[in-house]
């Protein structure tokens, strides 16, 4: 059996050839380093500027859930107070605001709505 040649020594190709090949190997592999450096900067400063945008968008929108919170609280006063006037309101007050909240007599997983039929078989 014949031992192997040396791969390197049986290609053609002078050693400044070889040192040419390198060189340029090397200046694509930093050319594609600085480029992901500068991909990844800008997806960065991209993702920090939508996490600013949404920071300030959630705080305008905890503004407006507070305050629509607080109308319908109002509302929900202002018709608890009207159906004391006009019970014949009554049935409407109940189907819209009394499943909302539930009272305290009653069980933490029972409901205060209308009775549910079960599918038919």
């Amino acid at each position: 059996m014949t031992p192997p040649e040396d791969p390197i020594s049986s290609l053609s190709g002078s050693g400044e050839d070889w040192q040419q090949e390198i060189q340029s190997l090397r200046r694509t592999v930093s050319a594609l380093l600085l480029a992901g450096l500068v991909l990844s900067g800008s997806v960065f400063i991209f993702l920090w500027r939508e996490t600013m945008l949404v920071r300030r968008q959630l705080a305008e929108q905890s503004q407006f859930v507070g305050e629509y919170q607080k109308s319908m609280e109002d509302l929900r006063l202002r018709l608890q107070a009207f159906t004391k006037t006009n019970p014949d309101f009554q049935g409407v007050f109940n189907h819209y605001f009394s499943t909302n909240r539930p009272s305290a007599a009653q069980p933490a997983g029972a409901t205060s709505g209308p009775a549910r039929l079960p599918p038919p078989n």
